[in-house]
């Protein structure tokens, strides 16, 4: 079925969105847990530093396997880059004005304010 939907041109888009959400999201949720596993802790042992230390870059690990094994088990795109690549041509030909719009599109960047405050601010203003 989805060999056949992807060959439809009206269902590429679709395909591509969901194809980058599943992946992004499991390398995103990967990368908050070791992200957490790497914060040090304040009642946090030597052994357990040790251990968390460990565990976070079995992780990374996994994260480049997952990676390198989505690149070789690509259907339609030579890597996942140019799947990205693809996705983004798709949606710029795609976009029209939708009344949403209008509430995403501030709300992102928004989002990219606080982000951009939130690492460069200084440690001294906690």
């Amino acid at each position: 079925m989805s060999l056949m939907c992807y060959n439809n041109s009206y269902l590429r888009f679709e395909y591509l969105f969901t194809q980058i959400s599943f992946l992004q999201g499991l390398i995103h949720w990967l990368g908050a847990v070791i992200v957490e596993l790497l914060l040090p802790k304040p009642t946090e042992t030597m052994s357990a530093r040790r251990m968390n230390k460990c565990l976070a870059s079995w992780l990374v690990t996994l994260v480049l396997i997952i990676i390198s094994f989505y690149n070789n088990h690509i259907n339609f795109y030579s890597d996942y880059a140019t799947m990205l690549r693809r996705f983004f041509v798709l949606l710029l030909k795609r976009q029209r004005f939708k009344p949403m719009g209008l509430l995403y599109i501030p709300s992102f960047i928004f989002s990219q304010v606080l982000t951009w405050q939130a690492f460069v601010s200084p440690p001294k203003e906690d």
